[in-house]
């Protein structure tokens, strides 16, 4: 029995010593430092595929949907090509704007740059200016709409001084095709006095600064709906061909009289007499 336990005892640690003889050794010291700066280079070069200089702080980017990179810093608003890591353009006009100020145009891959001096529509790959509001002395930009149809651009908006204008531009150069100062005019309807004329004015002046709700967009006729009725624009040159002025929505008016009317009151017709309210 006493001779079973010492041979069991032996056996045992003549295990022990083979596994500490031939089992798997532990690295050693240098070849942990050495696998650690492997590692660290692999991640030092997957982290930097590139890398750009910009002047002045960044204040923030943002990716546009063209896939081009915006970099907003302290001199300038820059854009980078995020395939070769490259500074493609800068625009020093736009140091220092804000992030909400930046945002992409409707129906487009445009971008437009806005803040209390200037607006911009531009292409945010290569840099080119589409529409400056400065060039037309703008002081405020009512309308902006990207026509595909015919690759352009509408644009409408109020000058500080002088009557509104209407400008149409060619997406792909920026090239200024027309511009009309006169849409918001009277034209051919007949001038008014007294409140009438008042009327005449206070419309105008308020749909010149109403959007324009763009109707038709054709090769040869751009139709605009206006507080002031219909305008029909020549596509070539901007002149208004023609132009309707819309009816009054007299029925509604009267709805809203007959409900206001109390409900033992008659309601008037052709023959019948108008109740005292």
């Amino acid at each position: 029995m006493i001779a079973s336990s010492i041979r069991r005892v032996c056996l045992i640690v003549l295990l022990v010593n083979l596994f500490i003889a031939f089992g798997p050794a532990a690295p050693s010291h240098a070849q942990t430092k050495a696998a650690n700066a492997t590692a660290a280079a692999n991640a030092n070069t997957a982290a930097a595929a590139w890398s750009v200089k910009v002047n002045g702080g960044i204040r923030w980017q943002q990716i546009t949907p063209a896939g081009a990179l915006l970099v907003a810093t302290d001199s300038s608003l820059a854009g980078v090509d995020i395939d070769h890591g490259q500074v493609t353009w800068e625009k020093p006009e736009l140091a220092g704007i804000a992030a909400d100020s930046v945002r992409p145009m409707e129906d487009s891959l445009l971008m437009i740059a806005e803040r209390p001096d200037l607006l911009t529509i531009f292409d945010p790959v290569t840099g080119a200016v589409v529409f400056d509001s400065r060039k037309l002395a703008l002081s405020k930009v009512v309308t902006r709409r990207v026509l595909p149809q015919s690759g352009t651009l509408l644009v409408h908006g109020q000058r500080t001084e002088g009557p509104a204008v209407v400008a149409l531009y060619d997406l792909s150069s920026g090239q200024q095709l027309w511009v009309n100062d006169s849409l918001f005019t009277q034209g051919d309807a007949p001038k008014k006095r007294g409140f009438g004329a008042l009327m005449q004015n206070l419309t105008r002046m308020v749909g010149s600064g109403t959007e324009l709700e763009v109707l038709q967009a054709g090769p040869d006729a751009i139709i605009v709906h206006t507080l002031m009725g219909l305008r029909s624009l020549d596509a070539r040159s901007g002149a208004v061909r023609w132009s309707a002025s819309l009816p009054t929505q007299r029925g509604a008016v009267a709805r809203h009289d007959r409900r206001r009317r109390p409900a033992s009151a008659p309601v008037p017709g052709p023959s019948a007499p108008r109740a005292r309210e």
